[in-house]
This record gives structure tokens, sequence and C-alpha cells, in this order.
């Protein structure tokens, strides 16, 4: 029986050298590359492993039966060595999941850490004018009426303990004109009396999409945090106005998609996010309008066209026959 031949990957050996028990990190050394999604071993390493089961096995001399033997134990220990090796490769590509996870985690906080900084500083400017009684200065809150006004939401929190590089998406904060959908109740002082808007939290997927009962803006920008109430009664969001441009988003912790929830009793209750108006996006819904409503009037214009009564000129006779005003007007 001939003996089957193994070549594992030097990775392979240096981990069964180990007189303890394998430990994630110590994959790192040999996980260089995570944008690569070939493994640096070959799955075919089993080739040449022709067995020979189902062959009858030949009678021999007691010394061929001493090979026999001896071949059946080299085997066994190859299978444990396949086993082995198997069970490092299935070890190894959790770990490289989890690196590559957590290099995206952290590409990705950086961005919301910097965004936070860009509106802290905004915060502070503010709050010193008021400190300073220029609170007139701040100017009118000013919103879109006829299309959304968009805010990117940032949140280092959000991004800690909520991140899912395979499902995440941008967190978002809309505003639009509620129209004639007013709130219940009258402005409170220092609100906008002739507009009221709708609001709508995007805070990870379709699950955690939250809309809002209208409210009336403040008038200004101000320090205060505006409580939003869902449809259902239920409060857990709130908007900090800092100017038409920036603003700051409080949400409680059952408001946001929280992985493990039982593994993260260090996330916090309430979620601090920061709001950066997105006016790339406003830009292109403000396009898409413009077009649907071109579209609309084109569209319009030719059912005009086509429910129009003809004239007398236009008959197929007047327009096609040689007897007709068409040819008698150009001659023919």
């Amino acid at each position: 029986m001939a003996s089957r031949s193994h070549t594992f990957p030097a990775s392979y050996h240096r981990l069964a050298k180990l007189d303890r028990e394998v430990r994630p990190e110590d994959f790192d050394e040999d996980l260089t590359d995570l944008e690569s999604d070939e493994s640096d071993e070959s799955d075919e390493s089993d080739e040449g492993d022709e067995s020979d089961e189902g062959e009858e096995p030949e009678k021999g001399t007691g010394e061929e039966n001493e090979d026999e033997d001896k071949a059946k134990d080299e085997d066994k220990d190859e299978d444990e060595d396949d086993d082995h090796y198997y069970d490092l490769k299935n070890q190894r590509n959790e770990r490289k999941w989890e690196l590559r996870e957590r290099k995206a985690m952290n590409e990705q906080l950086a961005i919301d850490a910097d965004k936070e900084q860009q509106v802290q500083r905004v915060f502070e400017s503010f709050k010193s004018r008021l400190e300073r009684g220029r609170k007139k200065r701040s100017g009118t809150l000013k919103f879109h009426t006829t299309t959304t006004n968009y805010f990117r939401l940032y949140s280092s929190d959000y991004i800690k303990f909520c991140y899912d590089s395979e499902s995440y998406e941008p967190t978002y904060l809309e505003l639009s004109d509620a129209g004639e959908c007013y709130p219940p109740h009258p402005p409170p002082a220092g609100h906008q009396t002739n507009l009221a808007m709708n609001c709508r939290a995007y805070l990870g997927d379709a699950q955690f999409d939250h809309t809002f009962e209208a409210f009336f803006p403040p008038k200004h920008a101000t320090l205060e945090y505006q409580q939003m109430q869902t449809y259902y009664h239920r409060k857990g969001l709130a908007i900090q106005f800092l100017n038409s441009n920036h603003l700051k988003v409080r949400a409680s912790r059952d408001f946001v998609p929280v992985k493990d929830y039982k593994d993260a009793p260090e996330a916090p209750d309430i979620f601090e996010f920061v709001g950066i108006r997105d006016t790339e996006k406003e830009e292109e819904e403000k396009q898409r309008k413009a077009k649907e409503e071109a579209d609309a009037r084109a569209l319009a214009s030719a059912k005009r066209k086509r429910s129009r009564s003809p004239s007398p000129r236009e008959s197929w006779f007047e327009m096609n026959h040689p007897m007709g005003w068409w040819n008698q007007m150009h001659g023919w």
C-alpha cells in the first residue's frame, strides 16, 4: 500500500510546534494581506491521496504484513495531521475575518471622530457667543420647505457598539415640511409659528427607521434639546440645533442596533450623534424632483394634445388627398 504524501504550509508547522493551545493572535504573523480573498494555504494539499479502499489486500509474507501495519500507522498519523491542519485553518479564517472587521471599523471610527470634533468646534463657538450675550447673531434657522433637509449623523459610540461591515449603512436625520399636518399643540415660545416639520431618523436598518410626530423647530440656534415623540407616543430622541447646518442628536439605547446586547453592558444608555447637513444629497433630490416635475409637465402637455379635437383642416382628407387643403396650398 502506497503511503500518502502531504505538504503543509510553513505556518502550520510553526503553530503545530507550540507547546500550548493556539491563540487567535498567533495567526497574525501570517495575515499580512487582509485585502486578499485568497488563502495563503492551498486546498490541494490532499492531492496524491489515493485510497485503496475497496481492493482486497493480497496475502504476503510476514515481512510484507509488517510493512502494511507500518503503513496503516503512518496513515493514522497523517489523518490526525489532516484534522489538526483543517482545525487551524478554520481558526485562521475566523481570525482573518475578525481583523478585517476591526480594520474596517477603525477606519469608519476615525471618520466619525473627525466629524464629532468638527461639530464640537461649532458647539464651542456658539456657546461662547451665548456667554458673551450675542445670541441674536446666531440668525434664524433656515430649512428647505420644498425638499428634504438631510443631516448625515456620526457617532463614535455607534461605531463601537453597532458597527457591522457587512450591513453598515450611513445614519441620517431627515427634516421635511409637514405641510398642513400641524402638531396638536401650539408652538412653544421662541419656536417658529409658520413652519411645522416632520422628522425621520434612520439609525441602522428598517427596524431602526424611526418616524416622529410633526414639531415646530426653534427660530434660532439653541443649546436646548428638542424632544421628539413617535406616533406611538414613544420618546427617546432629542435634537439640539446649533445652526442651520449642524446639530446634535441624543438617542436612547433601544433606538439603535446595539450588537450583542447582553455582551455589551458598557454600551451607553444614551448614544450621542452629531449631524452635518448633506448638501450633496439634497442637491441630488432637488435635481430628481425637478426632473420628475418636468416629465409630469411633458406628459400633461402630450395628453392635452391628444385630447384636443382636430380642426377641419387637419382631417385625413385635407392633409393627404390631392384635392385637400395641404396639397392645394403647397402646389400639388
